[in-house]
């Protein structure tokens, strides 16, 4: 900042203090632009009614900082400056009243817009003495002994009035815009007979710019950043403090918003176009990404010429499916997980595939495998599947499923002929199984043979099996064995003979477990 240099013996000119005070302002300013930046902005000006209530209202001390000449008129004897141009503070130091009458036609209501500007003020003007040459013991009374006032001092000011808009049937009246070179602070509604302006009167006007509480307190609160949602479902509105002008890359705002969003969504600050609200994918929002009562933050891209949502409590994040198989670090969307599950089913659970289940009850897509008729709709892809293979239930609308209840299962054995003449799904009885065991291990079977002489007899041994190739569940039938001694003799009392059946068993050791088929 400049500093006046002033010699010891030097004769004391009159710009040595001018120059001090206009330098010591341009160094202040510069220290308020760095901190305020240059756009207008007012700091306290609270607007409240009066006390006792009248159709007044009272608009508090507080401050303006504008950009505004270094100095648009001479400043004593230094010259005006019209050149260049500083953030100046215009201070109101003292309470300011201000009147908003009622209209008088019934029905009718006004708006009033209490607006500010910065203004320098010359005041304190005084008859000042002057050097008398002829007789320097008796000073002039003024400039030239003229005996004329002037200002001593020049005071940057900040300068109310209210403006009228005109009045209009109650709801339709208008606010009316801030005169040139004034911004709008406060509007205050009046109606016809109304006799006192109560605090419900009074409202910011849209784009105020004031300078919330305390620069410090302000950043921690996120106060200059922060909004309530004002706009409607899919196009969010704020009014921030100061007012966001033009956004700029990177900037980021937050609001809390009033609906939840139904599809594509905008947002607009403080009355700027509204612009595309961008998911972090760079596409539009999709169904419920914003949540009533959710705060959202929001960041501008100039190349997307919008928003980019980058938080959204309460909202749903949805993303770009990654495509299948992959294995990298993204995310998976439920529409990835689903494919996933589809893939997997299709290899381990197809419409038509049996498990053995470890409980009593089919699990959540199977049903036990119990022979049951089936409808062809409501399972239609495992009619698909195994069709009337099983059974054609009543023929036209319902379908047969495979009875596994107390069989055990056995390979097809499609053209290898191990099984040959088997049909895909056909039922097979059982059969006694021959075992190639010395004698010593055939089963024993009694035969009673009576008494006396006997040679070369021949006893029967009744071995029972399923006879009945088309029974599924008995098993009646029998068949006579012949068994004849080695040889003839003479025989007394009861005897037994061996038969070389053998130690072979048609079913092993086994656990019965549930088997169920997939739908």
């Amino acid at each position: 900042m400049k500093r006046q240099i002033v010699y010891p013996g030097s004769i004391p000119l009159d710009s040595d203090l001018l120059n001090t005070n206009r330098n010591t302002m341009v160094a202040i300013a510069k220290v308020a632009a760095a901190m305020l930046g240059t756009a207008t902005i007012v700091n306290g000006l609270a607007c409240s009614p009066t006390s006792p209530v009248s159709m007044q209202v009272q608009v508090a001390p507080g401050e303006i900082y504008s950009l505004a000449n270094l100095d648009g008129t001479a400043y004593g004897s230094l010259a005006a400056d019209t050149a260049h141009q500083i953030l100046k503070q215009g201070i109101l130091l003292d309470a300011v009243t201000l009147s908003c009458p009622a209209p008088t036609t019934n029905g009718f209501s006004v708006n009033y817009l209490i607006e500010a500007i910065y203004q320098d003020v010359d005041s304190n003007a005084l008859v000042l003495p002057y050097y008398n040459a002829s007789n320097p013991s008796q000073a002039f009374s003024g400039a030239g002994n003229n005996g004329a006032a002037q200002n001593t001092t020049r005071d940057g000011v900040c300068t109310l009035q209210v403006k009228a808009g005109i009045a209009a049937a109650t709801g339709t009246q208008v606010t009316p815009s801030a005169d040139s070179g004034y911004v709008g602070l406060w509007v205050v509604t009046v109606a016809y007979g109304q006799t006192t302006i109560t605090s419900a009167n009074i409202a910011q006007a849209i784009n105020a710019p004031f300078l919330p509480a305390g620069i410090v307190p302000s950043i921690q609160s996120s106060s200059m950043t922060f909004a309530m949602d004002t706009g409607t479902v899919n196009a969010y509105k704020a009014q921030y403090n100061p007012p966001v002008t033009q956004p700029v890359d990177g900037m980021l705002l937050s609001f809390k918003a009033k609906n939840t969003n139904t599809g594509a969504a905008t947002f607009s600050p403080n009355g700027l176009a509204a612009s595309t609200i961008y998911s972090q994918a760079h596409v539009a929002l999709l169904s419920g990404e914003i949540a009533a009562n959710g705060f959202v933050e929001v960041e501008w891209n100039s190349t997307l010429n919008g928003w980019v949502l980058c938080e959204n409590t309460g909202g749903i994040a949805h993303g770009t499916t990654p495509t299948a198989g992959d294995n990298s670090q993204k995310l998976a969307t439920t529409a990835f997980v689903q494919a996933a599950a589809a893939a997997m089913l299709a290899l381990s659970g197809a419409p038509g595939s049996v498990s053995f289940f470890a409980n009593t009850s089919a699990p959540s897509g199977w049903l036990k495998a119990n022979g049951a008729a089936i409808s062809r709709s409501t399972y239609s892809a495992l009619f698909s599947a195994i069709g009337i293979t099983f059974g054609a239930g009543d023929g036209t609308t319902t379908f047969n499923l495979p009875d596994l209840r107390g069989e055990f299962l056995r390979a097809y054995d499609d053209s290898r002929g191990i099984d040959s003449g088997r049909t895909f799904g056909s039922w097979q009885k059982g059969s006694a199984i021959a075992a190639n065991a010395p004698q010593s291990e055939n089963l024993i079977h009694g035969l009673c043979a009576g008494t006396g002489s006997d040679t070369g007899q021949t006893h029967r041994a009744i071995l029972g099996y399923d006879d009945d190739a088309n029974s599924s569940t008995n098993y009646s039938g029998s068949t006579e064995y012949a068994i004849s001694p080695a040889s003839a003799g003479t025989n007394s009392g009861d005897w037994m003979h061996g038969v070389g059946w053998g130690g072979g068993v048609s079913r092993p050791r086994n656990v019965a477990l549930l088997a169920c088929i997939k739908f």
